[in-house]
């Protein structure tokens, strides 16, 4: 059996989670992403199946973007 994704996105159209599952339809991990109030993204983590954090990325913008 081949895995599968499952993303779900907020109001504005922005992904704020993706999910992973083997093909057993386990959990294998997640990435969770958060944006600003003009819809950049500001930070995106990783967790594994066990819902603990592995990696965070923090992104900052200049004043031209």
């Amino acid at each position: 059996m081949q895995g599968k994704y499952s993303d779900k996105y907020d109001s504005r159209g922005n992904k704020i989670e993706e999910s992973s599952y083997d093909g057993d339809a386990v959990l294998e991990g997640k990435y969770i992403d958060k944006y600003d109030s003009r819809g950049k993204m500001i930070e995106e983590s990783s967790y594994d199946e066990d819902a603990n954090l592995e990696l965070k990325w923090v992104y900052k913008y200049d004043s031209k973007g």
